[in-house]
């Protein structure tokens, strides 16, 4: 008898065709560590005159599953897809690819989701409509960074046969030092105003999809997924200085900041380097005074996005790789 070693197993994804129909899974995932649950439990019931259940109902059975690593320029198309979808992406050059994703206010998104195998060759399970529901980023110098998430799929299925030859993408680390935060009170100064001592920004997205469970029984699983009012935060820690403490009159008013966080790596080729970009219209919720980071004093806001007018949108991320197709 071989046991299972949790050291071996391994995660690999495919983007499905059709929502919730398994295809191969090619790609390894290594940026980030995927922890697959099962919530909900059985309907049990137990008749009076009895001391124990006689019955148990699993009415309504899918699968969940948890995200936590690094961010990295060119895994990270592979995490937004499955929450924003696949764009097409832009080419540049000999291999640099641009992909702009986004969350509009009214619009439905369309999101790719994922055939996810996790084991190794000892064992091995699967689940199929892998759609991520939660996305957030906390991005530090001192502390470095962390990309952690939460999804929803169909069926757990144990006991598969995992893809054979996966294939590794190239890792391209987003480091602390690769990133400035910009300021701005306009959509068209986005990225003008740079945070000279910005300590901690933190964008989280939860709760983006949610399952749909129709009386059908040709349904296993849940029957589709439905978008959702996302909850939404940005949590931005500045120094206390005449910078940081200038958007109290925003919060005071109520009126929109515009947040562009901004990671810059090496070039690719001529002249374009790596970047991730997250761009959003905020409103300041809240503010947090007189804290301590590092001895510094520094303050906190709140911020939840919101659509601006003016630009369009709420929220933008940008990804400048060389990865040519993501499958």
């Amino acid at each position: 008898m071989v046991d299972r070693a949790k050291v071996s197993e391994t995660i690999q994804v495919g983007l499905e065709s059709t929502p919730g129909t398994a295809v191969a899974a090619p790609t390894n995932l290594r940026s980030v560590s995927v922890m697959l649950k099962m919530p909900g439990s059985a309907d049990l019931f137990r008749p009076d005159g009895h001391k124990f259940n006689v019955l148990a109902e699993d009415n309504a059975e899918w699968t969940a599953f948890d995200l936590n690593g690094k961010p990295t320029y060119t895994e990270i198309c592979y995490l937004l897809a499955p929450m924003f979808g696949n764009p097409a992406p832009a080419s540049s050059g000999v291999a640099v690819k641009t992909r702009t994703y986004e969350m509009l206010d009214t619009t439905i998104l369309t999101p790719i989701t994922l055939t996810i195998e996790k084991g190794s060759s000892v064992r091995a399970e699967r689940i199929t409509y892998g759609l991520l529901t939660d996305f957030a980023l906390s991005v530090t110098r001192a502390n470095g960074l962390t990309l952690t998430g939460a999804g929803i799929g169909q069926l757990y299925q144990d006991g598969i046969t995992k893809t054979v030859s996966p294939v590794d993408v190239p890792l391209v680390p987003m480091m602390g030092k690769h990133f400035d935060v910009f300021v701005d009170s306009s959509s068209a100064s986005l990225g003008t105003t740079k945070m000279l001592r910005a300590f901690k920004v933190e964008p989280s997205l939860a709760g983006v999809y949610g399952p749909i469970w129709p009386i059908n029984s040709a349904l296993t699983s849940f029957g589709a997924h439905v978008d959702l009012a996302p909850t939404t935060a940005v949590r931005l820690t500045l120094e206390a200085d005449a910078a940081g403490s200038a958007y109290l009159t925003q919060f005071r008013a109520g009126t929109t900041i515009f947040l562009r966080v901004k990671a810059t790596g090496a070039v690719i080729d001529t002249a374009i380097p790596y970047s991730f970009t997250w761009d959003s219209a905020l409103l300041v919720k809240s503010v947090s005074p007189d804290e301590d980071e590092s001895g510094v004093v520094t303050m906190t806001y709140e911020t939840e996005l919101t659509k601006d007018s003016t630009w369009g949108r709420a929220l933008q991320i940008g990804v400048v790789n060389d990865v040519p197709t993501v499958a």
